[in-house]
Formats: structure tokens, C-alpha cells, sequence
């Protein structure tokens, strides 16, 4: 099982589109077309199918009409369904011994949004948002699903428009084991958190360490953190490693803090992974490091 989930902890999905000749019938029959990937780097793995059939889709299945049906095809798709720009930042937390919640941030490009004009200028958007979890065998073990009336109007207007929405909600945890979430958003209308940052800028982040190691003598962890600044899996910053003082906190098994990062003016526009690495002093083996990585954009 820990080999499996540490194989799941870094991959890329990739799907293309075939040329169309390739879906057309061969002597009458569904032809079954082969095909090869191949690495030019090396340590890396593939997996990947032998083939796949011609066949058009659309033809095999009706175009998903009602509210649910739209819903589903986007939550169980693996690709983007592309009607709506949306992007997601999931923060596992644990507030109490035996609660566990995924804090869900939801970047929403509102300029997509269809707004309809209500009296003394106001502008209103209805969304549909669904979240659902699937546990490791692919089961749905629970979900939201509601419908949200936003409006606005003036400066608070423009910044939506200019700035996106954002949408936060709190999926709940019932029992350990590894999930997955996945989230739709559907405008109704037209059928269907942003990390950006700009040069120069701070990022403030937080973060919760849990189940450090306690020295017995002092009754406190010994941790060490570092944070690391990459784009195109190259280093660009390595910061140096920082002792952790978790303060006044009583609870050494839930251990929260923050810090802060200065972009350079000279990080060019583009996609980069902040990585925070903490390192436990106190334990052994593999269980002596954590890390955990967010994605953003620094534009100019």
C-alpha cells in the first residue's frame, strides 16, 4: 500500500486528439488503432493503453442535457471540460482529535459568467457547485452540490470581473485512507483561489504540521523548514533552513505557523511550484521529512 501511494504522489495525465481518418470504419468494422509513447528522459515511467478503438463517441453516448447529467460528465471527466476557467487549492486540516475537513478555495473567472441586469445597476450570476470525494476504489464516498446567486454591483463589480470570484467550502473527512476530490462549477446561463502573483510581490502562506516527534527533556518538537522556489522542475530559489518555534502552542500534534516569500523583480512571467520541506530531527527514516508544494503564476 505505501508503495502504491507514493507512486500516486507525482504524475501527469495526458490525452491528444487523433487524427479524424482514424475513426473511420476499416472494411466496415470499428477499426483498433496502435500506438507507442515514448520517453526522451530518463527516470521516468509511462503507462499507457496498447490502442484504442475508432469509434465516435457522441455516437455511442447522448450528449449530457439536464443539470445533473452536465454535472456528472464534468466531476467523472478526465480531462477539463474548458466552458469555464476554474482553478482549485485543497488544504487538508485537522481542528480536533477526531475531525478532518478539506478546505476547498475555488477560483472562478467571473468575466465568463452570464449576467443578467437587475434594478439600481446591480448585475447577478447564478452557479451550480459540486464537489465530490471518491475513496480508493473509486466509490463516492461523499459530495456537495448547491446552487449560489452572487451579486454585485460598482467597484465591487469590476474587481470580480477583473479579479475573478472566489468560492470557498469545507468537505468533511469521515475516516483515513487516501481520496480524491474533484469540483464542477456550471453557469446555467450560458451552458456550461486565484494564485497569481506579480513580480516583486509577497506571498504569505500557512501552513499545519502534524504528529512531530516531542523531546522529552523540553516537551518540544525540532524541526527545521525550508522553503524552495521552482519552475520547469529547475530550482530558481533555495532558501536556507529555518528552525521551527511553534510559540505558545500547546498542541504539539497540530502545530500551525506561516511565513512569507519575496518575489524577485526578475522571475520571468510563467507557471512556478512553491515546495515547503520540514524536517523532523527528532524521527527516523522516511518519516523524518514532509513536503508539500502549491502551484502559482507570477505574471508582469
Amino acid at each position: 500500500m505505501e508503495r502504491i501511494l507514493d507512486d500516486q504522489k507525482g504524475f501527469y495525465l495526458i490525452g491528444f486528439r487523433p487524427h479524424e481518418e482514424l475513426f473511420e470504419p476499416l472494411k466496415g468494422k470499428t477499426r483498433f488503432n496502435k500506438f507507442e509513447v515514448k520517453l526522451r528522459r530518463s527516470g521516468l515511467n509511462i503507462r499507457t493503453r496498447a490502442g484504442f478503438l475508432g469509434f465516435v463517441e457522441v455516437k455511442k453516448r447522448p450528449a449530457s442535457r439536464t443539470r445533473n447529467e452536465q454535472m456528472l460528465a464534468a466531476l467523472t471527466s478526465p480531462l477539463t471540460s474548458g466552458g469555464l476557467s476554474l482553478r482549485l487549492t485543497s488544504l487538508f486540516s485537522s481542528p480536533a482529535e477526531k475531525t478532518a475537513v478539506v478546505d476547498s478555495l475555488m477560483h472562478i473567472d467571473a468575466s465568463q459568467l452570464k449576467l443578467t441586469d437587475e434594478a439600481d445597476g446591480w448585475k447577478k450570476a447564478v452557479i451550480d457547485v459540486a464537489a465530490v470525494t471518491f475513496g480508493e476504489n473509486g466509490e463516492v464516498v461523499d459530495e456537495i452540490n448547491r446552487t449560489e446567486t452572487v451579486r454585485a454591483r460598482g467597484e465591487a463589480l469590476q474587481l470580480m470581473l477583473s479579479e475573478g470570484l472566489v468560492y470557498r467550502m469545507k468537505v468533511p473527512i469521515k475516516k483515513p485512507g487516501a481520496y480524491q476530490l474533484r469540483v464542477a462549477v456550471r453557469d446555467p446561463l450560458r451552458e456550461a483561489t486565484v494564485r497569481r502573483f506579480r513580480r516583486g510581490s509577497q506571498i504569505d502562506f500557512v501552513y499545519q504540521v502534524y504528529n512531530a516527534k516531542v523531546d522529552r527533556a523540553t516537551g518540544r518538537p525540532r524541526l527545521v523548514t525550508q522553503a524552495r522556489l521552482f519552475r520547469d522542475g529547475q530550482p530558481v530559489f533555495n532558501g536556507p533552513p529555518v528552525p521551527f518555534d511553534p510559540g505558545p502552542q500547546k498542541d504539539m500534534t497540530h502545530l500551525k505557523n506561516g511565513s512569507r516569500l519575496q518575489l524577485g523583480m526578475n522571475l520571468a512571467p510563467g507557471d512556478y511550484v512553491l515546495q515547503l520541506v520540514v524536517t523532523d530531527g527528532l524521527a527516523k527514516g522516511s518519516r523524518a521529512t514532509a513536503t508539500q508544494w502549491l502551484d502559482f503564476e507570477v505574471v508582469k
